[in-house]
């Protein structure tokens, strides 16, 4: 999801998005990656979700790309107890 996308669902105004989610990225919680929109000189950011704390699927067959994004922030205080881990 977006930046942009996430603010439509919890009500919150662009600018406040920013205040949000670095907290979130620096706690492992999320990860935020950049692109480009395509014919535009736009930069977008897709936002996931650490599949540690919100997964649903396969356990097993969890994308080795995400698993790669959030492998370094298993490591940290705050997710290195987690009850469950996947990977």
């Amino acid at each position: 999801m977006t930046q942009e996308g996430i603010d439509k669902i919890i009500g919150e105004n662009k600018s406040q998005m920013s205040k949000i989610v670095a907290p979130l990225v620096k706690k492992g919680i999320l990860e935020k990656t950049e692109g480009a929109i395509e014919d535009n000189n736009v930069k977008s950011f897709a936002i996931y979700v650490n599949p540690h704390i919100i997964y649903s699927g396969d356990r097993d067959n969890i994308n080795a790309t995400l698993q790669t994004m959030f492998q370094r922030h298993m490591k940290n205080k705050i997710l290195k107890n987690l009850p469950v881990r996947f990977f």
